[in-house]
Order: C-alpha cells, then sequence, then structure tokens
C-alpha cells in the first residue's frame, strides 16, 4: 500500500506516533473542557405535521434529488453515478431554507 521500505520505518513510526498523539489531546484534554459548557437550550419544536413541517419537506426533496441524481447518474456513467448522488445530497447539508438551497446548488 505504501511501498514503505525499512529505512522508511522510523519515520512512518514517528508520523503514527504523532498522530495518536494528536487524537489523544483532542479526545482527553479538548473534548472534555467542551463538554463542561451548559448545553444549549433546545429549539421549540417546529409547527407541522408531515410534508407541511419543514425538515420533513427538505428530507423528501433531498431523496428525490438524490433519486433523480441517480438514474441520470446512470445514464451519464455506470462507473461514477455516485458523484451525481453525493453531490445531490451534499447541496441538501446544512441548508436550513429554500434560499440556502439554492445558494448552494
Amino acid at each position: 500500500f505504501l511501498h514503505a521500505r525499512p529505512a522508511q520505518l522510523p519515520e512512518l513510526f514517528a508520523a503514527v506516533a504523532l498522530a495518536l498523539l494528536s487524537a489523544g489531546a483532542v479526545r482527553f484534554v479538548l473534548w472534555p473542557i467542551e463538554r463542561r459548557t451548559p448545553p444549549a437550550a433546545a429549539p421549540p419544536p417546529l409547527p407541522g405535521t408531515g410534508l407541511a413541517r419543514p425538515t420533513t419537506r427538505q428530507a423528501f426533496q433531498a431523496t428525490v434529488a438524490c433519486g433523480f441524481a441517480l438514474a441520470v447518474g446512470q445514464i451519464l456513467s455506470e462507473d461514477r453515478w455516485y458523484w451525481a448522488v453525493g453531490t445531490a445530497w451534499w447541496i441538501f447539508v446544512n441548508t436550513a431554507s429554500r434560499g440556502e438551497t439554492l445558494v448552494r446548488g
């Protein structure tokens, strides 16, 4: 995989040790500090039920868009159709309104 030679092993071991130290510092030093802050207040529930609820409607729209992207992606390329689906999904990630979705698109 890496085509590593015995002469490169000390460098690779140092890289793995640095990665473990960084992960340990984040997990055992920074994360507990973050967890000491009080949690934010829960937002009020959204009005509506079914497709009248904005989050449900957006989930339905994202599903339909990914299905359409899957079909078009298969027509364009049988090997890389997943890029079209990934792009359609990424457009809907972390958007809260039609305007944000349009800007990301």
